[in-house]
This record gives C-alpha cells, structure tokens and sequence, in this order.
C-alpha cells in the first residue's frame, strides 16, 4: 500500500525595507558624520546626495528617498527645497542647523519644507524629527512652532479671504501631495504606515473643507488659494492607527 505524502510549504515574509534618508549637506566632513549616525539607526537607510548642487538633484529625482536632510545656506537652502520639492512632492524634508528670522521661516515653509533640527540638537533628536515626519508630523523646535505660527495669523489677517487657504493639518497636507499623484487609498496608506480606512477618512475631511468632490481638484484648489499656509495645532497630539 503506497502512502501519501505531505508537502510541507514554509511561507516566508520579507521584512520590512529600511526608510530611505537622503542627506545633502555642503560640508563634507559634516555630511559624512550625519551619514555615519543615520547608518547606525535601526530601521534607516542612509544615501549620500552631496553637496546640493546640479548632481544632488539628479540624484533626489532618480533615487526618490523617502525623507530628505538639508544643510546648505541661506540663500542656496530655499533654492534647493522649492526644486526637490517640485520633485519629489510627497518627500518630507527637513533643514538641519537652521537659525532663521521669523520671515524666512514661512518663505522655506512655502517652498516645501517639512521640519527643522536646531543646530545645539542632539543626534537623537534629529532621528526623532525624522521619525516624527515619517508620521505626517509637522516637526521643528517649539520656539519655530511659535513664530510660524505668530506669522500665519498675521498673513490670514491681511490677506484677502479668496487667497486664505483652508485650516489643514499636517497629515491632510501630506495627503494631498500624494493625490496630486494620483494615488488610490490604499497606495497612500501603504505609502504612510497608515490604515486605509484612515486615509478615507483624511480624504474625506480635506475634500470637505475644499467643498469639492472630485480627489484630483483638492491639490489645484489648494494652489488657487494662495500660498498662505495655516496649520492646526492639536492638543494633545494623537497618533493614526
């Protein structure tokens, strides 16, 4: 009597790719110790994207990571944000270092800028701000929250009420940067982390407060209003699930 046999299949999951963190610093020596903490980071995957210049932004477009660290100077910093984050509109980018006025921080907020790492922040801290936008947190030193925020209330006073964009919070933006790429709910969730339920949800209120119906007009009604940003500060923070 020939017996049976059972095949046994093990199946095996892949683990989960590390997050991708261009670092494009000008100073060399500086680049490679960011480089050096990053790689040490669980979870993270540091790519080296020079000094930013021509080359850096080839290299952002062509590898696209998934969060971007920045130190250049003033005058090159928003140059080189508004450019990635034509881009790459869906990556978060933060400025390391920076020491701004309050006018050159809604000008660098407009051109695409995410969060900020304060230049006496230590190299925990910078990895929690990278984690932090990874999240769809807006993420920078308190004091900078302030006067961002002392800034957005002065412009929403003295702008005209047809260029005040609506009150968004930072996941709505970070949502609606990706349905100008045409992305389904479930691609955007898979993008953030997140639920796809949450991501209905989001679309749900952003459409909502855009007073529109169609996914693919809330990206170009947001730019018909103006660059006028508002942020909704929540207390206290809650976390999507």
């Amino acid at each position: 009597m020939r017996k049976s046999r059972t095949r046994k299949t093990s199946l095996q999951v892949s683990p989960r790719s590390p997050t991708t963190v261009g670092v494009v610093v000008y100073a060399r020596h500086y680049r490679e110790a960011v480089l050096k903490t990053l790689e040490n980071a669980p979870g993270l995957a540091a790519v080296d994207l020079g000094e930013g210049n021509a080359a850096s932004l080839e290299k952002v477009n062509h590898g696209r990571p998934e969060v971007l660290l920045v130190d250049l100077s003033n005058q090159r910093l928003a140059i080189f944000v508004r450019q990635a984050h034509a881009a790459v509109p869906s990556t978060p980018i933060i400025a390391l270092n920076r020491g701004e006025t309050e006018p050159e921080l809604l000008s660098l907020f407009e051109c695409g800028l995410t969060g900020f790492v304060a230049h006496d922040a230590s190299s925990e801290e910078m990895l929690d701000t990278i984690r932090s936008v990874l999240r769809g947190e807006f993420a920078c030193p308190p004091r900078l929250v302030a006067a961002l925020v002392r800034l957005v209330n002065v412009a929403g006073e003295t702008e005209k009420p047809a260029r005040v964009a609506p009150a968004l919070s930072p996941r709505e933006l970070q949502i609606v940067r990706h349905l100008e790429q045409s992305l389904s709910n479930k691609e955007i969730a898979s993008r953030l982390g997140i639920e796809a339920a949450t991501v209905k949800n989001h679309v749900h209120n952003l459409l909502r407060k855009l007073a529109t119906h169609r996914r693919d007009d809330a990206a170009s009604q947001l730019r018909s209003r103006g660059p006028v940003l508002r942020i909704i500060r929540r207390s206290p923070p809650r976390r999507d699930r």
